[in-house]
This record gives structure tokens, sequence and C-alpha cells, in this order.
């Protein structure tokens, strides 16, 4: 059995200035691919809930491989069909670091980004990278008290964090914290 696909990345390359919409341009591409029995397979570092409506809403797309390759997802069946997460144990003690130092920590899991209550409610908009913003709008995204607690009650691994803006004062000692676990 032959099987034909396109692997495309998203960011810097599908996705215009945006990072949210899809070229009309590349849309009729990736039309085309689909029409020709060709697998058209989003490659990103998103979660699969922030990828671009445009593409959640696409008939016949399948397969995502997301956060950065962490998870390789069928939307067909509902079933993740690779993972490769940091382990539950690990991912509690990165998120025991950095909890409580208002930093915006996204954290990737089960296909969906958590963050921790107090950074998000109220929110300060100026934390948001831009490119973010119109999914933390959306809503996409799950709130979470103490993003430790959560984790190991729900004996969870974690696909991948993203941590921005931190404070200067905090970056040697969130780097040697880090890097030692």
């Amino acid at each position: 059995m032959k099987i034909r696909a396109i692997l495309m990345d998203m960011d810097g390359t599908v996705l215009g200035n945006s990072q949210v919409a899809i070229s009309e341009r590349n849309m009729r591409a990736i039309y085309k691919a689909m029409e020709k029995g060709v697998h058209v397979i989003p490659c990103t570092g998103r979660t699969f809930n922030c990828m671009p409506p445009q593409l959640l809403t696409l008939p016949g797309l399948r397969y995502f491989i997301t956060s950065h390759g962490a998870r390789a997802y069928d939307r067909e069946t509902g079933e993740t069909i690779y993972e490769d997460l940091i382990p539950c144990e690990q991912a509690v003690e990165l998120c025991e670091i950095l909890e409580g130092h208002g930093l915006f920590n996204e954290i990737a899991a089960d296909k969906i980004v958590h963050m921790e209550k107090t950074m998000v409610e109220p929110i300060d908009w100026s934390l948001v990278p831009e490119h973010h913003l119109w999914y933390m709008r959306d809503g996409r995204y799950v709130t979470v008290e103490k993003p430790s607690e959560y984790f190991r009650a729900n004996n969870m691994g974690v696909e991948k964090m993203n941590i921005y803006n931190i404070p200067k004062h905090l970056q040697q000692e969130m780097y040697d914290r880090v890097t030692a676990t």
C-alpha cells in the first residue's frame, strides 16, 4: 500500500503574519492535495486545540503532529497514535519551580494548554505574546489552581512548556533549577 502525505509546518510557513489565518492560495493547495488522495498533515509546536480554525473545521484532515512532535493525533478515531511526554513526576517538579512567580507559562498536556489560574485571572495582556492573543481571547486554554497538584492528581505527563518574559532577576535561578531536574 502506497501512502502519500504532505507534512506542513505551520508558523512561519503555511500561516501568514497573523499566525492564525491561512492564505487563500495555501488553502487551495491543501484542498488540491486532499482531492488527489494525499494526506495533508499539519506539523506544529502548537497543541491540537490551538490549530488555526480553518484546519480544525476542514473535513478530511485526519492527522496532526503537535507540540513539536510530542503528540501525533488521529482526529478521525480520536486517538493519540504517538506521544513522547515529559513524565508526570518530572513535569510536577518543573511546575513547582515555576509556580507563584507570576510567569506566563503555557503547559501543553492532553492536546490543550493549561495555565496557572493566578496568571490568567485577571490577565495582564501585555505578558501574552502577540501571536498567542487569538487563542487566549477564544478561551482555548484551561486554568488550574496549582499546576503541580493538578498534574500529580491526574497522573498526567506534559507535551511541552512555554515560559515567556522571565524577569531578569529570576532568569539564572530558573535556568539553574530547571536544568537540575
